[in-house]
């Protein structure tokens, strides 16, 4: 409660906002250590007994579910990022290698013969020498 602003209310208005916003299995740990109803304590008391508290349960964990070593839970809309993610850069490299694959085809592309239509320049070809 130190921490939080009080805006300049009353002691006891804080401890009676403190207690009414608190679930109710803390507020029954609340009135067990409290001896009694915590809400019949003076705000002198209430504040004293929450310190006391405060010291010895800093370590306690309340109201949390045990959740199974190696689990991780992840958002569905996380799992969807991360796979369009995934998938955008699986096409990027896919579109890259089309591109690269294209550019060597061109390349190791000789033009054919124009005379007898074979895989081989005009220049070399051997119908065009023997009519000459």
């Amino acid at each position: 409660m130190r921490k939080c602003p009080h805006h300049a209310l009353p002691e006891w208005l804080q401890v009676q906002i403190f207690y009414n916003g608190l679930s109710p299995s803390f507020k029954a740990i609340l009135d067990a250590a409290s001896g009694g109803s915590f809400n019949l304590k003076t705000p002198e008391e209430a504040l004293e007994t929450l310190e006391l508290m405060a010291k010895s349960t800093v370590n306690m964990q309340f109201d949390r579910q045990n959740r199974k070593a190696g689990v991780l839970e992840v958002n569905t809309l996380d799992v969807i990022l991360a796979q369009n993610k995934l998938l955008t850069q699986q096409i990027t490299d896919l579109t890259q290698k089309l591109g690269n694959m294209q550019a060597n085809k061109m390349n190791t592309i000789s033009p054919g013969c124009d005379f007898c239509g074979g895989m081989h320049q005009n220049g070399e070809c051997h119908a065009t020498q023997q009519e000459a």
